[in-house]
């Protein structure tokens, strides 16, 4: 069974969410909150169960409806280990700014850090 790790983007993604119920009034917020970590757990077991992402990254689709998530993973299959990038609410999804922001909080990539290090001559 691999290991599930939770990055600090994720727990802020997570309070965001949480903020963002209350703030809506919504029902059963500690429910929802369960359904997602509950969701995660299935990592452990089928880590390469979410659809790829911009590799190494892979993202598990979490509910439906109004408590659809996506939540944002890699798997390191040398260290058994799955690491929780993030989550957004499936209507951040679709907005540019949103998922721009997300994007920074990351970990940079290997492929990221090698672009900025490495730039071929002409």
């Amino acid at each position: 069974m691999s290991a599930l790790r939770y990055e600090a983007a994720f727990l802020r993604d997570l309070d965001r969410i949480v903020a963002h119920l209350e703030a809506h009034e919504a029902d059963d917020i500690a429910g929802r909150v369960g359904d997602i970590l509950e969701s995660l757990e299935l990592l452990q077991r089928h880590p390469l169960i979410g659809r790829p992402a911009e590799p190494p990254r892979r993202e598990l689709v979490i509910g439906q409806g109004g408590r659809g998530y996506v939540a944002r993973y890699r798997y390191d299959p040398l260290e058994d280990e799955v690491v929780i990038l993030g989550v957004l609410d499936r209507m951040e999804i679709w907005s540019p700014a949103a998922l721009a922001e997300h994007e920074q909080r990351q970990s940079p990539t290997y492929e990221t850090v090698a672009k900025q290090v490495y730039t071929p001559q002409q």
